[in-house]
């Protein structure tokens, strides 16, 4: 749906079937070289699985300030997930497609104005299984990034029609990157791993065609 002032309103309903995929896990059966038990790490096809979302979306250009305010806009989309895998080696287990939050989102806000572009974004996602991780042989070995929320602020000025100077800055709030494990109900959790992140900027100048 299209609104005055450049603005947009959209939402959508999708649904994926997957067949075959592969995931890593951790074989409960340990391998014995030379009389030494050693821990598995392998691949494996699994069964089947579905992701169904709802996404929605809001831009808006709010031309309809009086200058110098009408350089402002607002941009906001949210999706919502719900997901589930069949994995042959917890075939009994309902468990969601790893790496799928059961949200997503952004909201910006932004101004842009006699060559000058300025961004203030939010990024979010909730809890997942982590991706890079094996899955575990029962639910409290199963690896779950937290939460997170990332700001970021971006800039740009634009000079004649080929040079540009532009910076950002990452990280405003100095997120940290959380790992945990869950219990057996899934009312509890332990930490696994913290990772602490500073802020990160980038600066320069470009030259386009």
């Amino acid at each position: 749906l299209y609104l005055p002032s450049l603005g947009l309103l959209s939402g959508s309903i999708f649904r994926k079937n997957i067949e075959n995929f592969s995931y890593e896990f951790e074989d409960p059966a340990p391998v014995v070289i030379g009389g030494q038990a050693y821990d598995l790490t392998t691949f494996a096809n699994g069964s089947s699985g579905r992701i169904n979302g709802l996404e929605l979306a809001y831009q808006q250009q709010l031309r309809m300030l009086p200058a110098p305010f009408d350089g402002f806009g607002f941009m906001a989309n949210v999706t919502f997930l719900q997901s589930e895998a069949t994995y042959p080696t917890r075939p009994r287990d309902e468990i969601p497609f790893v790496g799928q939050s059961d949200r997503t989102g952004n909201v910006a806000l932004s101004y842009e104005k006699a060559g000058l572009f300025v961004r203030l974004a939010l990024n979010f996602r909730t809890e997942r299984l982590r991706e890079d991780e094996p899955l575990g042989g029962s639910a409290p070995q199963d690896i779950w990034v937290d939460d997170h929320q990332q700001l970021d602020l971006t800039a740009r000025y634009t000079i004649g029609r080929h040079w540009e100077v532009f910076g950002e800055v990452l990280n405003l709030t100095e997120e940290p990157f959380r790992v945990f494990l869950k219990s057996d109900n899934g009312q509890g959790a332990r930490l696994g791993q913290v990772e602490e992140y500073g802020w990160s900027a980038n600066f320069g100048v470009r030259w386009k065609l």
